[in-house]
């Protein structure tokens, strides 16, 4: 396994999905937080020398607030989903690449990314028509 330091936009958009999942209005110090486990993954993996070259989290800029409003389903638009999906794979991403040891990945569960990750999953299956309408007697 490799790891590499997420980008500052992957980062900020996971923050804002804790965020806005665990209701904290809190997205710097999410992003900061964030920003650090994915600078241990780098540690880890490469040492300090790597890590060290990667610096301190950037200070949070207000920059992307368009994460969905509630859940989504089969009706929801084209639109809709792709945004999902780039939240999804923003988290993903970030999540993959703090998967170094069992720690940082406690880490990233304390820190709400998993969860994150489920409930969007979740939302994506639920749009799918075949799974809203079959029953659960399988």
């Amino acid at each position: 396994m490799s790891a590499f330091m997420c980008s500052e936009k992957i980062i900020r958009v996971a923050a804002c999905c804790v965020d806005k999942h665990f209701d904290q209005h809190n997205r710097s110090f999410i992003f900061k937080r964030l920003w650090d486990l994915n600078r241990e993954a780098i540690r880890v993996r490469y040492g300090d020398k790597a890590a060290n070259e990667i610096g301190e989290s950037p200070a949070w800029v207000e920059t992307w607030d368009s994460i969905p409003q509630g859940g989504l389903h089969p009706l929801s638009t084209t639109k809709e989903k792709e945004k999902i999906v780039r939240l999804l794979k923003a988290c993903e991403c970030l999540a993959y690449q703090c998967s170094e040891s069992n720690e940082l990945e406690d880490k990233l569960k304390i820190c709400g990314v998993t969860d994150v990750i489920y409930d969007l999953r979740s939302q994506l299956l639920n749009t799918i028509p075949e799974y809203a309408s079959a029953g659960w007697d399988c």
